[in-house]
């Protein structure tokens, strides 16, 4: 199996639309919108995501808080682990195609 590393930084603004209202008083990047940019990320790389696995948040995370996603790539999947500061915010797995087909 052939492993592959990549690592990027991710910071949601407060001003973010999804962030207004999320929660008043106290705003949280919700986390749909983390895996989201994460999504998007990998896609742009060439990647099709086609589904999530074991996801857990186990901190909540700041509008413009930097956080740190590390992935490593393995028998058609994406094991991601993101931090804040070296605190473990969030870590799942994203499972990607390996059909060339690309519809």
């Amino acid at each position: 199996d052939s492993v592959t590393d990549t690592r990027f930084e991710i910071c949601i603004a407060g001003h973010h639309p999804a962030i207004d209202g999320h929660f008043p008083g106290r705003p949280l990047v919700p986390g749909a919108l983390l895996l989201g940019e994460i999504v998007t990320r990998l896609s742009a790389s060439g990647l099709k995501i086609t589904g999530l696995r074991k996801v857990r948040f186990s901190l909540p995370v700041q509008p413009a808080d930097v956080v740190d996603v590390e992935c490593r790539a393995q028998a058609g999947q994406y094991r991601f682990a993101c931090r804040v500061a070296g605190e473990t915010v969030a870590r799942g797995i994203l499972v990607i195609s390996t059909d060339e087909r690309h519809d």
